[in-house]
């Protein structure tokens, strides 16, 4: 549901009309609070996805309780506003809708089967709340924090989290919020930033997540790669990369030193590939991949250029080019189908021997 007031006669037919609905997903949508409860008690949904809604009501502390049914749950930022049916649509506006006495019933609860967890910092009022529901589920195999910026505001509470798997932070760091609180993330396994004053920032945030896999920057300067971003791709820890440039990016990826480390997955936005050394990456030995998406079409038209030692495969796609190192890539292939094989063998033995 997007862009539209939902609060009718039909949507409450929903669940008797679609009892089968296993995802509910609701964007830029204008919702009452009861009828998203509604949804939640008669529907057995398994994913709930809220991201730039507005709910409103007329039951100011009036909680929707979360199903036991729930696998998934994605809470972006949402407002809630208290209005009077019998008056003016909108006579109140309340706070920012808070998780635990507003938009959901989230106090100290367990839910067994719940095992993707991502939330906004815009939309809770207090971090406690999010470190009780945290606790009382340590089933959990993913939990993502999304801010908009990371500031001196938002720091120092990312900090007090309980768990955070993923960090993506919206639009902005500052220079005075790493040098001043940042500090060792033992959990995070990956970190999206859309912007920072400066790129060397991004080096600083990786040497305190010792267990960090995957990068994802946007947004970047074209003119800022050229020493830092070095030592980001050389980062040996790191398993997948994804630069994204800005739309009138212009450069040309050279570095003067061959690139060294862990990687497997190298990805980059609105980069043409024609503008790429790949002899820079003779030193990344496990690298598989290498993707150029978001491209104009005319790049895709053309056959990519040709790597001399014809180490890797091409694919075109029609907004994107693919380079696969298919010595690696067969590799990968097989020990995941011998992983594969290895499971089904021991699930069928054990039904024999029952």
């Amino acid at each position: 549901m997007r862009n539209y007031p939902v609060n009718n006669y039909y949507s409450y037919r929903i669940p008797n009309i679609f009892n089968n609905i296993h995802h509910l997903q609701l964007v830029d949508a204008c919702v009452s609070l009861e009828l998203l409860q509604y949804l939640l008690t008669n529907l057995r949904l398994g994913s709930v996805s809220l991201d730039c809604c507005e709910f409103f009501t007329q039951e100011a502390r009036l909680s929707a309780i979360l199903p036991e049914s729930l696998v998934s749950l994605h809470f972006g930022e949402c407002s809630l506003r208290l209005i009077n049916y019998d008056e003016a649509p909108t006579t109140e506006s309340i706070a920012v809708g808070n998780l635990n006495s507003h938009l959901f019933k989230l106090e100290p609860q367990n839910i067994n089967n719940l095992e993707y967890f991502a939330f906004s910092a815009q939309s809770i009022d207090r971090i406690s709340n999010v470190n009780e529901f945290l606790a009382y589920n340590p089933q959990l195999k993913s939990v993502t924090g999304l801010y908009r910026s990371l500031d001196l505001v938002n720091l120092p509470v990312i900090h007090n989290l309980f768990r955070v798997d993923h960090l993506k932070i919206k639009e902005n760091i500052t220079n005075t919020a790493i040098d001043q609180h940042f500090t060792e993330f033992d959990n995070l396994k990956s970190l999206s930033i859309s912007q920072s004053e400066n790129i060397q920032h991004i080096t600083q945030l990786l040497e305190s997540c010792p267990n960090i896999k995957y990068l994802e920057i946007k947004h970047i300067n074209e003119y800022d790669y050229y020493t830092t971003l070095y030592q980001i791709l050389s980062t040996m820890k790191l398993k997948k990369i994804s630069i994204s440039f800005q739309e009138s990016s212009s450069a040309s990826f050279s570095i003067a030193a061959p690139i060294i480390g862990e990687l497997e997955i190298l990805e980059f936005s609105r980069l043409p590939p024609s503008k790429f050394d790949f002899d820079t990456l003779d030193g990344l030995t496990k690298l598989i991949t290498i993707k150029f998406i978001n491209l104009d079409y005319k790049f895709c038209l053309k056959t990519p250029p040709l790597v001399e030692n014809e180490k890797f495969k091409c694919l075109c796609y029609p907004t994107s080019v693919v380079y696969h190192k298919f010595s690696k890539l067969l590799k990968h292939l097989s020990e995941r189908d011998q992983w594969s094989n290895s499971v089904e063998n021991s699930v069928e033995n054990s039904v024999v021997e029952n």
